[in-house]
């Protein structure tokens, strides 16, 4: 049989959506998204607020603020976990400002809507964030010289929960950057 006639000529239906987990979430075009991203200021504090009481039962038994597996498995061990994280190379001379400026300059001209999320830093784990400053400066400027949406998470006060190790976000972290990405782009 040709197989090409065959597909050809078979019905356009799409498959069901069938995860490959039970836990897994499919994302894709057969996935029914929200139709809207616009939650009031009521909804977006209890997410906050869930998100805060999630991570201190996962992270509250620690001197660090991190979550209390990554303590155990990676700073437990060490005698002295904080470190200077930009000793050795000033932050602002790496060539990544020069790409990111780039990619910027890139999504002005394509005329993109982006936006930028500036993570912030465990102060108890990076001892010398304040050296980090003037790149977060740079990256806000370059955000409005092309025009960028950008949510300055790094100035925000540090609170626990932000981040689960020393830099990557946590539950409150990431319930704080969505906030600011779905406000952004329900404008």
């Amino acid at each position: 049989k040709d197989k090409i006639a065959l597909w050809w000529n078979s019905p356009k239906e799409t498959p069901p959506d069938q995860p490959r987990h039970k836990l897994s979430v499919p994302a894709h075009k057969y996935v029914a998204w929200p139709s809207t991203a616009r939650l009031n200021t009521e909804q977006w504090s209890k997410i906050v607020d869930q998100a805060r009481e999630t991570e201190r039962s996962l992270g509250g038994n620690n001197p660090y603020d991190v979550r209390d597996d990554y303590y155990k498995e990676y700073l437990a061990p060490l005698y002295s976990p904080a470190r200077n994280e930009f000793a050795d190379l000033d932050p602002m001379s790496r060539e990544e400002l020069g790409d990111l400026s780039r990619v910027m300059a890139l999504l002005q001209k394509r005329k993109v809507k982006a936006y930028f999320v500036i993570q912030p830093f465990n102060p108890k784990l990076i001892l010398d964030v304040e050296r980090f400053d003037p790149v977060a400066a740079a990256i806000m400027g370059m955000c409005e010289r092309y025009k960028m949406g950008c949510l300055d998470m790094y100035s925000m006060p540090f609170e626990p929960g932000m981040v689960r190790d020393d830099m990557h976000l946590a539950e409150l972290g990431w319930a704080l950057a969505n906030q600011g990405i779905a406000e952004f782009f329900s404008r």
